[in-house]
């Protein structure tokens, strides 16, 4: 298992940069009108094949009052000139964290086969801004993340396979 500040500290700041963010955002329009938490995990169809772990969490701030419309973040300005130009009659911002961890179906095998999926992990945040009107809705989205040893994702699984009893994946030193 590896260890070290260098390993921990990065995904650590990433993290707690795009939190802060979400705090700032949800200060400055008071609350979010939702708040999803999603766990997707192999420990309930007890299975490594493929998809592996998702866990995710996401705030919305949404509306279809013309006089209070969700208020786009910096993340998505440099896109907002793809956005149809007609009236908008309602609007959703949306920020999500989250990490989602591939694996091969034999996760006991150190070296996966070519024709399997690799062990591999994403770190992201994105903010998504929705507006629709009567005959269009149109999205744009920006999504930043880390992907490799940094996203933690041996660890998330080793962790979560203490856990919950089930074998030690073992080919996590070919991840991309």
């Amino acid at each position: 298992m590896r260890r070290g500040l260098g390993k921990v500290s990065f995904p650590f700041l990433f993290v707690l940069m795009m939190q802060l963010s979400c705090v700032a955002v949800a200060e400055q329009d008071d609350d979010f009108d939702w708040i999803a938490v999603t766990l997707d995990n192999d420990l309930f169809v007890s299975n490594d094949n493929g998809y592996t772990n998702g866990f995710y969490v996401t705030a919305l701030d949404l509306s279809d009052n013309k006089e209070y419309m969700p208020t786009n973040d910096f993340w998505v300005w440099p896109l907002l000139w793809t956005l149809d130009d007609s009236e908008v009659e309602g609007a959703v911002n949306v920020y999500s964290i989250g990490q989602t961890l591939l694996s091969p179906s034999d996760i006991m095998i150190e070296v996966s086969a070519e024709n399997e999926l690799p062990y591999a992990e994403l770190l992201t945040f994105f903010n998504t801004y929705l507006t629709a009107n009567v005959n269009t809705a149109d999205r744009i989205s920006t999504t930043i993340g880390i992907i490799g040893p940094w996203a933690l994702g041996e660890e998330t699984q080793k962790t979560v396979h203490k856990a919950i009893g089930a074998d030690e994946p073992q080919g996590w030193d070919t991840q991309l």
